[in-house]
C-alpha cells in the first residue's frame, strides 16, 4: 500500500506526508518514507509505503525505489503472477528469483518497457513513478483494478494512495460528499471513476495516469482482442486450453508467506478454484482450509425457483471429495449490515453495493486470521469467465451465417436438459429488446406490487434517469458477455487490505485466461449444448458429479430477511435520524423506505428488497457520519 503527494514546486511540508500515511491501514508497523525524514525541507514528491508481508519475497522489498540518477521514485503495490517470464525477459537469474521483491521485477519491467509496461504483466498491482526532472506522475492499476488506485487534485498538487482512507486524510484536501454518486449506489449503479467523494476519482481498471503541467490525462491501456474466432475444430480443444490456463492461474495465487484459504460454495466458480488449489497443494503435502457460508437452520429463509437455500450440503461434497480440504461452514449469527457499516465506513470509507454478503465475508476473515491465514481465494470473476453461460451462441453463429452449427447448437442443449430448442431459436431470433423484456416478466423476480420498487427520491430519479436507465446490459449478445468479462472490480465494497488485513486473490480474473476466453466463440462455452459447459467440462474429475453437473444455483445469505426483521426497530430509528438530514432527504424517499422496513418486519423475504433497504441505510448512515465530522 502507497500514499504520495507530488508538485511542480517544492512545496509539500513534511507534516503532510505524516498525516496522511497514519491513516493507511493494514500496514504494521512497517511505514517506509521517501524523503526518509520527516523533519526537514519541502519537496516536490513525498510517499510512504507499507509492505504487506503477503508474498514470501516480501522481505527483500526495498521500497520506495529510486533511479540511479535520482531522478524517478517509484513506489507499488504488487503480486505479479508471471514472474518467470518476467525474470526472463529482464535476463535476471532464476537462481536468484526467490531474493527478488515483486515491486523490484515491477521496477525493472518500467524500467524497460516504460509506460506500455502493464501489457507484459500479469497479477494484481497498482504503481506510481514520479519524475523530479519533469515534474510528472505516471500511475497504472491492473487489468480490472483489483488493486485500487485513487487520485485527487488539490492546491496544484496530486495526491495519489491505494487507500480511500488515507487520500481522504491528506491535510491539503477537504472532500465533500458526491450525493449524485452516492444516490445511485442506493440502485447499484456506480459510474465509471466515482467515489463517495467528489474531489477524489478512482482509476478504473486497465487505465493509466499521467499527470503532467497541473492536469491529469487518464489512458486506457488493456483493449485485449475481442473479435469472434473460431481457434480449434474440436470442441475438447477449447476446454483443454482454457483448463491449462485456469490450472496456472490457481498456481500463481498459491504463492503466499502464509496459509492460504478459499471461500466455498457448492457451485462451479469457487468449487473449480478450491479443488484446483487442493490439488496442487496436494502435490506439496499441503492442504488448504474451505469456508462456506450457510444460513441459519432455525430461519426461514427465501425460496425461488431453480435455487437452493443452503449450499452447504453441495460444498461438503466437493470438500469431501478431496482429502486436503478442511471444510468449515460458518452459519449466520443473526447479524445485518448495520453491525458492520459503522466499521465499513471506518476503514473503507465507503457505502457498499451489498451489505448482507460483507457480513459473511467478515466472519471467514475473522476466522482467518484466528487460523493464521491472511490469503483468500474466491471465485468471484467466474460468471463472466470461464463459467460463463454461453448465452448468446446460437445468435453470434447466425451472425457469421454458421446455421447448420447454430441449429445444432439449439438441439444440443434441449439434448442436455438446459432449454428447448425453440426457446434457443426465439431467443436468437426475435429482437433483442422484445425477448428481453419477455424474459424479464417471464423469469424476473417478483416483487409484490405493493413494495416499493426504488427508494430513490422523485426529484433525484428525474435528473438522473440517464444514468438510472443503464442498469440492465442487453443479454444474449457478444457485447453481454464482453462487458461482463471486462468489468471491473468492485469499488463500492470494504476493500480486505484495510479492512480485515486479508488478501482476496481470485484466479478467474486472472488476465491470461480472460484474454484466452474472449478469443473464444459464445458456442465453445457450451460443449455438448451445456450451459457453462467450458467449466463443467474443465471439473471433469476434479469436482464430484453431482456439482459438476448441478442444474440449481445456491442463494447467499438466504435467510437473510430474518435478521433484519428482527432489527426493525433499529432501522426505522436510522430512517427517522435520515430525516434530519437535508441531503438524505434530496436523495432518499424516507417515506418509501419507511414502508419497506415494515414489509420486511411483517415477513417479505426479498432479497432485492432488503439489498435496497440496507444500502439505503448504508449510505444515511455515511452522510450522518460525515456531517458529523467521522
Amino acid at each position: 500500500m502507497f500514499a504520495v503527494i507530488a508538485s511542480a514546486e517544492e512545496n509539500i511540508r513534511p507534516d503532510v506526508l505524516q498525516r496522511t500515511s497514519e491513516a493507511l491501514l493494514g500496514r504494521g508497523s512497517n511505514l517506509r518514507l521517501w524523503p526518509e525524514a520527516i523533519a526537514g525541507e519541502r519537496s516536490d514528491f513525498r510517499a510512504a509505503v507499507g509492505v504487506s508481508g503477503l508474498l514470501p519475497e516480501d522481505k527483500f522489498d526495498r521500497q520506495p525505489i529510486l533511479s540511479e540518477d535520482r531522478d524517478t521514485v517509484f513506489v507499488c503495490q504488487a503480486r505479479l503472477d508471471n514472474r518467470e517470464d518476467l525474470l526472463r525477459a529482464l535476463d535476471l537469474p532464476q537462481a536468484t528469483a526467490s531474493h527478488v521483491a515483486d515491486s523490484a521485477i515491477l521496477y525493472r519491467c518500467f524500467l524497460k518497457w516504460g509506460r506500455v509496461c502493464m501489457g507484459h504483466l500479469a497479477g494484481d498491482y497498482a504503481f506510481v513513478a514520479f519524475s523530479h526532472k519533469k515534474k510528472e506522475l505516471f500511475g497504472a492499476t491492473d487489468h480490472v483494478g483489483h488493486t485500487r488506485l485513487f487520485y485527487a487534485l488539490a492546491e496544484g498538487r496530486l495526491i495519489v494512495s491505494t487507500q480511500l482512507t488515507a487520500i481522504r486524510a491528506c491535510p491539503y484536501l477537504k472532500p465533500t460528499m458526491h450525493e449524485q454518486a452516492l444516490g445511485l449506489c442506493a440502485e447499484a449503479v456506480f459510474l465509471k471513476g466515482q467515489t463517495p467523494f467528489r474531489e477524489i476519482s478512482a482509476l478504473p481498471g486497465g487505465h493509466s495516469l499521467l499527470w503532467s503541467n497541473g492536469q491529469v490525462k487518464i489512458t486506457r491501456w488493456w483493449a485485449p482482442q475481442d473479435k469472434y474466432q473460431a481457434r480449434f475444430s474440436n470442441a475438447a480443444d477449447y476446454v483443454e486450453s482454457a483448463r491449462e490456463l485456469f490450472e496456472k492461474a490457481v498456481q500463481s495465487c498459491l504463492r503466499s508467506s502464509s496459509p492460504v484459504s478459499a471461500t466455498l460454495s457448492g457451485g462451479l466458480d469457487s468449487g473449480l478454484v478450491t479443488s484446483m488449489a487442493a490439488k496442487q497443494l496436494r502435490a506439496s503435502g499441503q492442504s488448504i482450509t474451505a469456508y462456506t457460508s450457510a444460513p441459519h437452520l432455525d430461519n426461514p429463509s427465501n425460496r425461488r425457483t431453480g435455487w437452493d437455500a443452503d449450499d452447504a450440503p453441495f460444498a461438503a461434497k466437493t470438500a469431501a471429495f478431496h482429502q486436503n480440504i478442511e471444510h468449515i461452514v460458518l452459519r449466520t449469527d443473526g447479524r445485518t449490515a448495520l453491525d458492520l457499516i459503522p466499521q465499513i465506513h471506518a476503514r473503507s470509507a465507503t457505502p457498499v453495493r451489498n451489505g448482507a454478503n460483507h457480513l459473511w465475508i467478515d466472519t471467514i476473515a475473522h476466522r482467518l486470521r484466528e487460523r493464521g491465514s491472511r490469503v483468500l481465494l474466491t471465485g468471484a470473476h467466474g460468471n463472466f469467465a470461464l463459467s460463463y453461460s454461453g448465452l448468446g451462441g446460437f445468435r453470434e453463429l447466425c451472425q457469421h451465417l454458421q446455421f447448420r452449427a447454430a441449429f445444432g447448437l439449439a438441439l444440443d442443449m434441449q439434448a442436455a436438459g438446459d432449454r428447448a430448442a425453440w426457446k434457443t431459436i426465439a431467443g436468437g431470433l426475435l429482437p433483442q429488446s422484445l425477448f428481453d423484456a419477455l424474459r424479464f416478466r417471464v423469469y424476473g423476480e417478483k416483487v409484490s406490487q405493493s413494495l416499493p420498487a426504488c427508494l430513490l427520491a422523485s426529484d433525484f430519479q428525474k435528473a438522473n434517469s440517464e444514468a438510472l436507465r443503464r442498469l440492465r446490459p442487453p443479454q444474449r449478445t457478444r457485447k453481454a458477455f464482453l462487458r461482463g468479462a471486462l468489468s471491473p472490480a468492485m469499488l463500492w465494497a470494504a476493500d480486505p487490505l484495510p479492512q480485515w488485513g486479508i488478501e482476496f486473490r481470485d484466479p478467474t480474473s486472472d488476465r491470461r485466461l480472460i484474454e484466452l476466453l474472449l478469443s473464444f466463440p459464445l458456442a465453445a462455452f457450451s460443449p455438448a449444448g451445456q450451459s457453462r459447459g467450458l467449466a463443467r467440462e474443465a471439473g471433469r474429475g476434479v469436482l464430484p458429479e453431482s456439482v459438476r453437473l448441478r442444474r440449481t444455483q445456491g442463494q447467499q445469505s438466504a435467510d437473510y430477511s430474518s435478521s433484519m426483521a428482527r432489527q426493525c426497530a433499529n432501522y426505522r430509528q436510522i430512517a427517522e435520524d435520515m430525516a434530519e438530514s437535508p441531503a438524505c432527504i434530496r436523495l432518499l424517499d424516507l417515506a418509501l423506505l419507511r414502508r419497506a422496513i415494515y414489509a420486511v418486519a411483517n415477513g417479505e423475504t426479498s432479497p432485492v428488497l432488503t439489498g435496497r433497504i440496507d444500502r439505503a441505510a448504508d449510505i444515511g448512515l455515511f452522510l450522518l457520519r460525515q456531517n458529523a465530522g467521522g
